[in-house]
């Protein structure tokens, strides 16, 4: 599957046994971040061709990184309710 344009940013995709991997990078819609981006796919496609597809979803971050995630994930899922 093609690397694409998701609101300015470069997204890789690929399907490995009916799966979807999908991923959202930092990289700006360039040429030379298209180069970039394939070998990041390439990258995450090793592990699921070879078994190893735990080591795509565990990600360690500092708490403070993760804290400030998981409070825009929580205004985003649990913001204002106007009508109560």
């Amino acid at each position: 599957m093609p690397i694409r344009n998701r609101g300015g940013k470069l997204e890789w995709r690929f399907k490995v046994s009916g799966h979807l991997w999908s991923h959202i990078t930092d990289l700006a819609d360039t040429p030379r971040n298209r180069i970039k981006a394939h070998r990041l796919e390439a990258e995450a496609r090793k592990p699921v061709i070879e078994g190893r597809t735990a080591e795509l979803t565990i990600a360690i971050e500092p708490f403070n990184s993760a804290s400030q995630a998981f409070e825009r994930w929580a205004r985003g899922e649990y913001g204002d309710h106007p009508n109560r």
